[in-house]
């Protein structure tokens, strides 16, 4: 009888996971689609504010019909930044790099805030972290300790870049840490 029943929840479990993969797969081309239209909007809207720059087009509208539609097109370039914001992109150079082809596109704000809590807690405990073994090493020098310090400084910044390059792909508007040098 218990042999009956495990065999039940794991073809529930398969049927599951297979709906999950075509719900995913649909997700998938639903945002392929979205990036197309929301590309093609923003030539559009270029097109529009060209336009309006040159005067083409909207020689008969008065001065404040153009200045409505201008702040409506700058709004509206708003919404679509979100909207790309969630849409999966090609990686910055050093992503692509580091991690090869690994979409880092957090879906929604939620994910994009939490991350950045990590992020901020992650900096704060690792330099606590340092900054305790560079006065432990100051105290009493030892190779070993002096090589784990080395170590877990080049470690601290490799890892905070690429956190840094993850931020920045889901559009934070977080300084890198490079920029100082």
């Amino acid at each position: 009888m218990s042999a009956a029943w495990n065999e039940s929840d794991f073809r529930d479990i398969q049927a599951d996971y297979q709906k999950l993969q075509r719900k995913l797969e649909e997700v998938r081309k639903l945002q392929v689609e979205c990036k197309k239209k929301v590309v093609a909007e923003c030539k559009a809207i270029q097109n529009l504010e060209n336009g309006l720059r040159m005067g083409r087009n909207f020689a008969d509208m008065q001065n404040e019909s153009k200045e409505t539609l201008r702040v409506q097109l700058i709004g509206r370039q708003r919404e679509l930044q979100d909207i790309e914001a969630t849409l999966p992109r090609q990686n910055h150079w050093f992503l692509q790099l580091t991690l090869g082809g690994l979409d880092v596109t957090l879906l929604t704000k939620k994910d994009r805030y939490l991350y950045k809590q990590q992020y901020e807690d992650f900096k704060m405990r690792v330099t606590t972290v340092i900054g305790l073994l560079s006065l432990a090493n100051l105290i009493t020098y030892q190779q070993v300790m002096d090589a784990s310090f080395q170590f877990l400084l080049v470690w601290y910044y490799c890892t905070l870049t690429i956190r840094e390059q993850i931020l920045r792909q889901n559009g934070s508007r977080c300084l890198s840490l490079l920029h100082c040098f």
